[in-house]
């Protein structure tokens, strides 16, 4: 089922609907695991930091649906019947996280396996749709993906090929290869936590002005704002996204 919607809930809801078409027999649900099969579909290995990163991003889609619902339902009724089936998706993932079979993990929800038709992923829809009433987003494109991968790594061969500092490149180079996982984790953590660390690492330039005083002695702050300038056009999704870089931006100044 391809992910329309960008929030918590449309994140949650695909998972697992996507888990559930990947593995169709029981024998299958049986033999794998939940944390492998979630890596697998994502493209990670198990045990790497980036599988690792993924089981720890999975695990808290719940809790991240509950924040956002509390946070846009508009009273304690609607908040408490469209949260009634997240304790089983917290279930879920704990069957995740103890690396027990995907028919176990599916069984905390949806006895028989009938995934599509379990009450939980029909209130994740009810969540995602008063979610996206709330904030529109949609989900990032392939070329919008591919356009953020470019555009990251062309500026951290600009950074190691520019001679500055080497705290201030290794801050750099840091902050930019968080922003490569974060576009590499979107199906899970959505263009909000690209956002985030645009914003840090921006906000960590703002810490250091001794390094901000040479990158604009080597040219490399103008390139940086326009690479900002550039990922805001792609993220932006309302009117506060699309002030992040310019007042981020203008703290550099």
């Amino acid at each position: 089922m391809p992910l329309q919607h960008d929030n918590p809930a449309a994140r949650l809801q695909v998972l697992l609907l996507d888990l559930h078409m990947t593995h169709p027999r029981e024998q299958e649900r049986q033999r794998v695991t939940a944390w492998d099969a979630v890596c697998s579909l994502l493209g990670v290995q198990p045990e790497s930091p980036a599988g690792l990163q993924v089981i720890a991003d999975t695990v808290r889609l719940p809790e991240d649906v509950a924040v956002a619902i509390g946070a846009h339902a508009e009273d304690d009724e609607e908040r408490d019947h469209l949260l009634e089936t997240l304790p089983l998706a917290r279930s879920a993932m704990t069957a995740l996280s103890r690396r027990q079979p995907l028919l176990q993990m599916f069984a905390t929800f949806a006895p028989g396996g009938a995934v599509h038709m379990s009450g939980l992923v029909r209130d994740l829809a009810s969540c995602s749709r008063v979610l996206q009433r709330a904030s529109p987003s949609s989900v990032l494109t392939d070329d919008e993906l591919d356009r953020l991968r470019t555009l990251i790594s062309e500026l951290m061969e600009q950074v190691i090929s520019t001679s500055i500092d080497t705290d201030v490149r290794l801050l750099l180079i840091t902050h930019l290869q968080k922003m490569l996982e974060a576009v590499q984790r979107v199906r899970l953590g959505g263009r909000a936590a690209i956002e985030e660390e645009l914003d840090a690492v921006i906000g960590a330039l703002t810490r250091r002005p001794e390094g901000v005083a040479e990158l604009r002695s080597t040219g490399l702050l103008d390139k940086i704002k326009a690479w900002a300038d550039a990922l805001n056009a792609i993220l932006s999704v309302g009117s506060g996204s699309a002030q992040l870089g310019q007042t981020v931006m203008r703290a550099l100044e």
